[in-house]
């Protein structure tokens, strides 16, 4: 664990500009519980003295699950804030500030909080997201040296070796991982 410093500062101290993935990769890789950058998409970065704080990345949808228009829906893919900076209300100001900031085209935000690490979906209801739907857990598979490997990832190295998954996680020591429930959120706009 890390002990973090709180920095206190006020919303109108605060820049929100468009972030390139390469600005926010370290940002997500050691604070957000997916630590990748995602599939991308349009990302916002919050900056306070030319230091980025935090981010929101709205990527196309890809999930077989959604029925929404894909021309005018995008995913709040990440929501990522560096722990320094945990003010009262700022997630919900941010992706509030972010949403407003997207082409007018996309009239549906969707986004998706893990019961499995106590996400719960506080910051999207303050931000008028309603609460759509429940998703049966999902799995990723660890290894007993506690290496964590996405169903994905698993699947294209079996099928890159012309096996299973279940084939490959039994050769290699893998052993498959149930999370809990994600809640699906829907915000129109």
């Amino acid at each position: 664990l890390t002990k973090h410093n709180l920095i206190a500062f006020k919303f109108d101290d605060i820049k929100i500009d468009v972030c390139q993935a390469s600005e926010y990769k370290n940002l997500l890789s050691k604070y957000h519980y997916l630590p990748n950058a995602g599939r991308g998409g349009m990302a916002y970065g919050a900056y306070l003295n030319n230091i980025l704080i935090a981010v929101c990345v709205f990527s196309p949808l890809v999930r077989q699950n959604i029925p929404e228009d894909k021309l005018t829906s995008r995913e709040l893919s990440r929501m990522c804030i560096h722990p320094n900076y945990q003010v009262k209300n700022f997630a919900s100001w941010f992706i509030s500030k972010c949403i407003k900031r997207l082409d007018n085209k996309y009239t549906t935000i969707i986004s998706y909080s893990d019961t499995t690490f106590n996400h719960v979906g506080s910051m999207y209801l303050a931000c008028n997201f309603k609460l759509d739907s429940k998703l049966k857990p999902d799995y990723w598979y660890a290894s007993d040296s506690g290496w964590i490997m996405h169903k994905k990832t698993l699947y294209n190295k079996a099928s890159a070796m012309s096996m299973i998954e279940s084939e490959y996680a039994d050769k290699f020591g893998y052993r498959k991982v149930f999370g809990t429930e994600k809640l699906k959120f829907i915000y129109h706009r």
